[in-house]
């Protein structure tokens, strides 16, 4: 008996462990495949009719692979995971649905029969009786007409006149009705709600404030800051070398409307230029507000386990691990 009950668990433990493995494998999977994409453009021109790209995304070593375009004001995209299309198949099954309902369509009209033509003399004997019978002439039934309904007609007139008669025009303040006053307890209340409201602002501030000047002074009372910001400033580092693109390049000619705004983006070109070399091409115009003749190509790959790893060793530090003790326990030395 004790042995089947160890041959259970033993089976147990082992499917456990089997579980685990496989989850482990995934992690590793997940952290050590790299997110490659490739993005390219341009803009002929001025005008927005003119832009065409692609691009092109994989993950988990092509497993999940997304890609498409944006052509002649159109855009065009497609996935597939290990490799099977899904977009694809969505797109097969509306056509194969068009496809039906057109030959629904053809068969019902093909069912209709026509109708057979009635005999000639039938045709000629309904147009016979649809003749119309001549109205007689105005003067006889006038003449018929008696005296008494004239003389009514005669009196009815006035009345319908002064019916129709237009109606004198209204202003709008008039017709409109003037806004009940408010009693002097509503006047009351509507003041003290908005005392209370302001009160509860107040309060709200002031514990906003309260919470600011308790993490600064916790973060005074923390030893070895410049070690924390030097560790900061790596964190920085590895991610953005981590994030950015291997290979860029970009060419055109930008203007903002605005000389300041157009000067930013300049600048922001002659770092990315300090950083990618001559890949980086950007005129500025600083008359009017225009993108033009603008060319993009953005090549790289993101691992996370990279990004996991600048975190880690971020957070492992001694001062910042002291500052995280401090900061859960709201103790300030």
């Amino acid at each position: 008996m004790l042995a089947i009950i160890l041959g259970i668990l033993k089976g147990i433990a082992y499917l456990l462990l089997g579980i685990v493995l496989v989850l482990f494998f995934l992690i590793a999977l997940i952290l050590a495949s790299p997110l490659k994409y490739d993005i390219a453009g341009e803009q002929i021109g001025d005008g927005t009719d003119q832009i065409t790209g692609q691009f092109d995304v994989s993950w988990l070593f092509g497993i999940l692979h997304i890609w498409g375009g944006y052509k002649e004001g159109k855009p065009d995209l497609h996935a597939s995971v290990f490799g099977i299309s899904l977009l694809d198949r969505k797109k097969k099954k509306k056509k194969r649905r068009k496809k039906k309902g057109k030959q629904k369509a053809s068969s019902k009209t093909k069912s209709k029969q026509k109708k057979p033509h009635p005999p000639k003399e039938l045709v000629a004997a309904e147009q016979v009786d649809e003749v119309p019978m001549k109205a007689p002439p105005q003067k006889e039934l006038q003449k018929k007409e008696p005296q008494e309904e004239v003389k009514q007609k005669e009196k009815s007139i006035p009345e319908t006149m002064e019916q129709t008669t237009p109606s004198k025009r209204m202003k709008v303040s008039e017709i409109e009705e003037k806004a009940p006053k408010e009693t002097p307890e509503e006047k009351a209340k509507r003041k003290a709600e908005k005392k209370q409201e302001r009160a509860e602002k107040k309060e709200a501030l002031k514990e906003k404030k309260e919470l600011v000047l308790k993490y600064w002074a916790m973060f005074q009372s923390v030893e070895d800051k410049k070690k924390i910001f030097k560790s900061l400033v790596k964190l920085l580092k590895r991610l953005m070398k981590g994030i950015l693109p291997e290979d860029i390049f970009i060419k055109g000619t930008v203007g903002l409307g605005e000389p300041e705004l157009t000067g930013y983006v300049l600048a922001l070109a002659g770092i990315l230029v300090g950083k990618f070399g001559n890949h980086i091409a950007i005129k500025g115009d600083f008359t009017k507000f225009v993108i033009e003749d603008v060319r993009l190509q953005i090549r790289g790959r993101i691992v996370f386990g990279y990004l996991v790893y600048g975190l880690l060793a971020f957070v492992l530090t001694k001062p910042v691990l002291r500052l995280i003790g401090k900061v859960r326990k709201g103790m300030v030395e």
